[in-house]
């Protein structure tokens, strides 16, 4: 939120905002809360196009794609080890090739999927049996 309660130095914020403004590269979007007055940065630079949305305007669906059908010899599970084969949802079939923490990394079969962090035991993924 600019400027901040809490801030002393509002030259500074001001100047923090104008630079984070003019990166934009493509589009900017600026949003404001009904909880807080927009920020006075944003209302000396002019910027505020129409129109606005609130909330309410914004339909969120939460139907997800289905997905890609999981193969009968893989099933949930709450750990995993280097080396254990997965299924994911909707990257397909991969290998567990580190881990971190909660975290694997899984080489996934399809070569233009490149490799990602998942979470061990999320609902999208499947380890062979």
């Amino acid at each position: 939120m600019l400027p901040s309660e809490r801030s002393k130095n509002t030259q500074e914020e001001r100047r923090l905002a104008y630079v984070a403004m003019t990166r934009a590269k493509e589009k900017l979007f600026i949003l404001t809360s009904s909880s807080y007055l927009p920020s006075m940065f944003i209302a000396e630079t002019k910027l505020m196009v129409q129109p606005t949305y609130s909330v309410k305007d914004i339909s969120v669906s939460r139907n997800l794609p289905e997905g890609l059908e999981i193969p009968d010899n893989f099933a949930r599970k709450k750990t995993a080890k280097i080396g254990d084969i997965i299924f994911h949802r909707y990257n397909g079939k991969g290998i567990i090739t580190n881990i971190v923490n909660n975290l694997m990394l899984v080489n996934f079969d399809d070569n233009k999927i490149e490799d990602k962090y998942l979470l061990i035991g999320h609902e999208s993924i499947f380890i062979q049996q």
